[in-house]
């Protein structure tokens, strides 16, 4: 048996975050997969040889018609976040491919969304939420830094647009912007998998013992919750269907809750996130069972 985990060809440093929760649960890793190029892996001629156990955590996907996995691949459904794309939801949900998720299923969902959305088309899911809950909790002390990650959109990593006005930005407490500093979950494509990661843990750690955490990223939010980070979530005004489930357990606003003032924000001393116990704990027996009901492993 050997042991896959995902990799990515995107430029969100969020999908490596998502690994690296799923690498925790793996003895080893043999071979990295790469989550929009399924179809290219494995032979169904090698199947028992070379069955690859993969947790297929995180965001689905890029290119919906590698879906499902090959018979190669022995997944665990879990925290998966289904695209609420035509082409994407058309594919997830055929027919077709019923009997694959009577196999493997029920489908753990990262939020109520995607489980709205399979148990429409009855298929047999369940609310899992995100793995990366399931990371360390830090009770060191806080270093007093302030972090804004992507704040200004995934594109922004300045305090450029910041001075462009916006009233939003404002609203915030000048000697929280003042403290702050900018960090961002892109990274280009150009660089490789050890790269990425590598860089990514470097973000955990940063945010492992931050003061404050002021973010629009999914990823960098979430973890900060499982790490006990008081992090604050600025959403679009139009709300998050992919945080669903998990709003409860952090500060979550929208730039016109900023600007009205309708929220009352500690920015001096922020409460810690709400305990994500209940869902860590489902989590980790989900990922502990699959792992321990492997077959036999065979020698690499």
């Amino acid at each position: 048996m050997r042991y896959a985990l995902l990799k990515y060809s995107t430029s969100n440093l969020g999908d490596q975050i998502q690994s690296i929760a799923a690498a925790r649960f793996l003895p080893r890793v043999d071979e990295l997969i790469d989550r929009d190029h399924l179809d290219e892996y494995g032979n169904v001629k090698s199947l028992e040889a070379s069955q690859s156990m993969l947790i297929c955590n995180g965001w689905w996907t890029h290119r919906p018609t590698t879906w499902p996995p090959p018979p190669s691949i022995h997944p665990l459904l879990i925290s998966m976040h289904i695209h609420e794309d035509e082409e994407v939801l058309r594919h997830f949900t055929s027919p077709m491919l019923r009997h694959f998720y009577e196999k493997h299923g029920p489908v753990g969902c990262r939020d109520t969304r995607t489980l709205e959305l399979l148990e429409k088309q009855r298929i047999p899911a369940y609310f899992s939420g995100c793995l990366s809950l399931t990371l360390s909790r830090c009770d060191v002390p806080r270093n007093g830094r302030v972090f804004f990650v992507d704040v200004f959109g995934p594109d922004a990593q300045g305090h450029v647009r910041a001075s462009a006005g916006d009233a939003w930005w404002t609203a915030i407490p000048e000697s929280i912007r003042r403290m702050s500093t900018h960090v961002t979950h892109r990274m280009a494509k150009v660089y490789s998998h050890a790269e990425r990661q590598k860089r990514a843990r470097a973000l955990l750690e940063l945010y492992r013992n931050a003061h404050l955490v002021i973010t629009g990223r999914l990823h960098c939010a979430l973890p900060c919750v499982a790490m006990g980070t008081p992090v604050v979530m600025v959403i679009p005004d139009g709300g998050m269907t992919r945080l669903s489930g998990m709003e409860h357990l952090l500060t979550v606003c929208t730039r016109s809750d900023l600007i009205s003032g309708r929220l009352d924000i500690d920015w001096t001393t922020p409460p810690e996130p709400s305990s994500c116990e209940a869902i860590r704990s489902l989590l980790v027996e989900k990922c502990a069972r699959f792992i321990q009901a492997a077959p036999g492993e065979t020698p690499i």
